[in-house]
């Protein structure tokens, strides 16, 4: 399967998501250990996989909340009895240490500000809770620049130092199954805030939280292959890792 395929449609892409989420689970057993425990997903989506496989496959107490209303009410009907509200992940609506597990999966490089973000869940976590966090950097190659869907040889281009007339181009010139899925493409790339591995392993010094495992990844459509090797060497993280996974507590 290639990276096309999995947007073929809404289907393919959930089936996809809740895929790696098992894989996330093999890689971080700890943090899916939420039978009757309140967790919180932050930035849920449009289809909710995390929330939808926590509360129907490990029966948690799910809270999940996206900044998009048309994400929430997707989720929702997706996801069922959960609660399931919009919320952004810079100021979130709950007390503190309110939750066992906050999870950041693959939206701390789409917010405003890292930054508060991740403060936030530090704030709303319990003293004895984890924080899961996942994302893409941003000079990781090739997904990085998040507009892999259009598909071999373009996708293996450098967009982030690209200019972006040319990149505009090529995404909309790009045949999609999932109609409008070029300019939501170019307008996710637009207000991706460039989190780096430097930048984000800076954060977790200044917000205080402890590292308790971390994972360095190629991802592909079928297959992860486990790059911890690169941790101790700055430019080649940052250019060959794909996604960056950790778990983290006060």
């Amino acid at each position: 399967m290639s990276f096309k395929k999995i947007f073929k449609d809404q289907n393919s892409y959930f089936e996809w998501r809740l895929e790696r989420i098992k894989n996330i689970e093999k890689r971080f057993p700890i943090i899916f250990d939420v039978r009757g425990k309140k967790i919180l997903d932050i930035g849920c989506g449009h289809h909710a996989p995390l929330s939808y496989y926590l509360y129907h496959q490990k029966r948690a107490k799910v809270y999940a909340g996206d900044i998009s209303k048309t994400s929430v009410t997707a989720a929702t009907k997706r996801v069922g009895k959960a609660n399931i509200s919009v919320f952004s992940a810079e100021k979130l609506p709950f007390k503190n240490n309110f939750f066992d597990l906050v999870y950041l999966l693959d939206i701390l490089e789409h917010v405003k500000d890292p930054f508060m973000a991740v403060k936030e869940a530090k704030r709303v976590v319990k003293k004895t809770g984890l924080i899961f966090i996942e994302f893409s950097p941003y000079y990781g190659y090739p997904t990085g620049h998040h507009l892999y869907p259009i598909g071999f040889p373009f996708a293996l281009l450098p967009f982030q130092i690209i200019p972006f007339f040319i990149t505009k181009k090529i995404v909309l010139k790009s045949k999609f199954s999932i109609p409008n899925l070029g300019r939501h493409l170019l307008e996710q790339f637009k207000h991706l805030n460039k989190t780096s591995i430097h930048k984000f392993k800076k954060i977790i010094r200044e917000v205080k939280l402890k590292t308790i495992k971390e994972k360095y990844l190629i991802i592909l459509p079928e297959r992860e292959i486990n790059i911890d090797w690169t941790s101790h060497l700055p430019l080649i993280k940052e250019v060959i890792t794909m996604s960056y996974s950790g778990v983290f507590k006060k």
